[in-house]
Formats: C-alpha cells, sequence, structure tokens
C-alpha cells in the first residue's frame, strides 16, 4: 500500500478550504466512531469519501444545504505501513 492513501484507521489531517482550519481524525468502524475522540465512521458521508484518496485530494461534500470542502493534508498514521494488519 502506498504511504499516502487513506485505509481504514489510518489517522489523517484534513484542511478545511473554507475556513482554513485544520483537523485530525481517525477512520474508523462505526461501531467504534467518537466525535469527541476524532474518530470517524467510514460509514458517514465524509467518511465513505474520504477511503482510498491520498494526501492533496480534495472532497467536497453537500451537508444540510451547505457546501463543505476538505483537503487531505496528510496521512500521520496507516497500519499498512507500519505492519499493523489486525486494527
Amino acid at each position: 500500500m502506498l504511504p499516502d492513501i487513506i485505509t481504514m484507521n489510518s489517522t489523517i489531517e484534513l484542511i478545511d478550504l473554507d475556513r482554513d482550519e485544520s483537523e485530525t481524525l481517525t477512520l474508523v468502524y462505526p461501531d467504534e466512531a467518537s466525535s469527541a475522540e476524532g474518530k470517524l465512521s467510514i460509514l458517514s458521508p465524509l467518511g465513505s469519501e474520504l477511503l482510498g484518496r491520498r494526501v492533496g485530494e480534495s472532497v467536497t461534500l453537500h451537508l444540510l444545504q451547505r457546501e463543505t470542502r476538505k483537503r487531505v493534508q496528510k496521512v500521520a498514521f496507516q497500519p499498512e505501513r507500519v505492519g499493523a494488519f489486525n486494527l
């Protein structure tokens, strides 16, 4: 797996292109999701858009009558990169 691709259990830094703010999230299965802990469900609109994306790519979501644009700034942790295949 290339190190700049978002996979399950990857921790990523996103930039909100409209507000110029960053956030760090970990892509997880629904039963592990917790906004307080920065754990984003793969089944959420943003989570499903991020899986398989690469650093530098952007996503645009239409949520609650509003458009949100985010760019993948960094993959801080990717399980495959460190041989953690059983997370």
